[in-house]
């Protein structure tokens, strides 16, 4: 089978909380993923078999999830094994989104993966689990999209989304002095609240969104300089980059480049940059 995958915007009312919803479905042509950071909480409900899921590299010894699986925003690589065919609906919440939406402290999640039926109100995966049995129809996703906008969303500071939405729309480049400057308030009470809405602090999240800008920029039909990337992106020290890269990706940049060109052959720019395969 042919591996299926489609995206469904949401409307725009929902797009402050909601990034996007997916259906996929179809056998891997290898044994399981790397995932690695993207600034996002990720929620998945399975339709086929049970995911293997988790940081242990040793991906056997990883939590089995028989419905679903639910994660704040990651700093390390995620592993995750699907014990059959992939087929699951999927949802990709803004932290802050989902932290206004469902009063989720996002420091409890972050870098956690945990049960999705635990993990998210039971209302809302009802809902889900009722679209499950038409997940690849737009309409599936729609009243999904309907019951994420039905909620009372509590208002975060303006300050707050401010600096998120900066961090995020520049790639993570945004210089966090000005936005501490701009907020008003000291960074001690900004990394406080921020860590709560969004799970990590804004220097972290920044370096997130920057390592993952740079991945976009890679052509993986033309030879890499890491080395005009690292500086193209603000590091200026190339093993800070090296370590930073390390740290992100649990890999080289040489490796990461090598194992994505041998697995990912036909791969665009910007396309699944954020997938490592693995044998």
């Amino acid at each position: 089978m042919q591996f299926e995958f489609i995206e469904f915007s949401p409307p725009d009312d929902l797009r402050p909380h909601l990034r996007r919803s997916f259906f996929a479905r179809g056998q891997i042509p290898y044994r399981y993923d790397k995932i690695l950071p993207n600034g996002l909480a990720v929620a998945i409900f399975t339709l086929g078999g049970p995911h293997r899921l988790g940081q242990a590299e040793a991906v056997d010894r990883n939590p089995l999830y028989d419905h679903g699986w639910f994660h704040g925003v990651q700093t390390r690589p995620v592993y995750n094994l699907p014990t059959g065919e992939t087929h699951v609906l999927g949802l990709l919440f803004e932290p802050v989104g989902i932290h206004a939406l469902f009063g989720i402290d996002m420091r409890d999640v972050a870098d956690r993966t945990v049960d999705a039926r635990k993990a998210l109100p039971a209302d809302f995966v009802t809902t889900v689990e009722a679209a499950l049995s038409s997940a690849r129809e737009r309409q599936a996703h729609a009243s999904i999209h309907a019951a994420l906008l039905k909620r009372r969303a509590d208002p975060l500071p303006p300050w707050l989304t401010d600096f998120y939405d900066a961090i995020a729309a520049s790639h993570g480049e945004a210089p966090l002095s000005q936005l501490y400057d701009r907020s008003g308030r000291t960074p001690r009470h900004v990394s406080d609240r921020f860590k709560r809405a969004v799970g990590v602090t804004p220097k972290v999240l920044a370096r997130i969104y920057r390592l993952g800008a740079l991945l976009n920029a890679v052509d993986p039909d033309a030879p890499i300089s890491w080395t005009e990337l690292a500086h193209r992106f603000g590091f200026f020290d190339q093993a800070h980059f090296n370590r930073e890269f390390q740290r992100f990706s649990g890999l080289s940049p040489s490796r990461y480049a090598a194992e994505r060109r041998r697995d990912y052959p036909d791969a665009r720019k910007g396309e699944n940059v954020h997938f490592v395969p693995q044998n």
